[in-house]
């Protein structure tokens, strides 16, 4: 009697081990946090402006559902602090969860989303300066800092300072970011520094319009793209927004 108590209860730790194991290995893919930010240039009437298709990609809501989300949406403009509109999805324990009720979160927050978008979009002032440095490395920075396991920022901007302290426009400015562009780092530096990007993916999207656009989105997104990468994150430059879900 004692052999077939022992065995039943020896089968069952085993159930039990087996259980948790694998709950332990499925439970990453369902535990995931984001914390994604994206940008929008108010400066430029004709920027490309972000959909709600580029914003939803990289949280990758069909594969995981039971994630949380920290998503900021923040504008450029001719100041250095900006209008900010911040989003959340809370994470919920799976097992625990309805699944009803979850898709009626997500449903929720994808419509908020919507309506964040379309508000910002609809606010394309065409400021005549461009602050872009300042709020750019803030939120590099503060994304960076957050503990999530996917970390994103996607700026719709052309990049093109224009501020009294540096401006693309000023043919003096422009050739000291040819031929120094150090110097030019050093000068923005007085807004701040980057902090540890890795782990971050940062896009930076436009579609120049001129050839002009073309040559000094090409400057300033050169520049932003080599000061990024030497803080550590990896970055993308062009009018497409295509996020890689396989990493995480």
């Amino acid at each position: 009697m004692k052999i077939i108590r022992y065995s039943s209860i020896a089968i069952l730790l085993i159930g039990l081990g087996w259980a948790y194991y694998s709950y332990a290995s499925y439970l990453p893919v369902y535990s995931r946090s984001v914390a994604e930010s994206v940008l929008v240039d108010e400066t430029e009437q004709f920027i490309v402006r972000p959909t709600r298709m580029d914003v939803l990609q990289p949280l990758n809501l069909a594969e995981h559902k039971w994630q949380s989300v920290q998503l900021n949406v923040r504008t450029f403009s001719e100041f250095k602090y900006t209008e900010s509109r911040t989003l959340a999805l809370p994470g919920r324990f799976f097992l625990l969860s309805n699944p009803d009720e979850r898709d009626n979160e997500i449903h929720k927050f994808e419509q908020n989303v919507d309506t964040v978008i379309n508000a910002v979009n609809g606010q394309n002032k065409g400021y005549p300066k461009s602050n872009i440095y300042a709020p750019f490395i803030e939120e590099v920075n503060r994304i960076s800092a957050i503990k999530a396991d996917v970390k994103a920022v996607t700026a719709y901007t052309d990049c093109c300072d224009n501020t009294s302290v540096f401006s693309i426009y000023r043919d003096s400015d422009r050739n000291l970011i040819k031929k120094h562009p150090e110097k030019v780092k050093e000068l923005l530096s007085q807004y701040g520094k980057p902090g540890n990007l890795h782990g971050l993916t940062i896009w930076i999207s436009f579609k120049p319009k001129t050839d002009r656009d073309n040559e000094y989105f090409t400057l300033m997104s050169v520049f932003y793209k080599k000061l990024f990468e030497e803080a550590g994150a990896e970055v993308h430059v062009g009018a497409n927004i295509v996020f890689d879900n396989t990493k995480s």
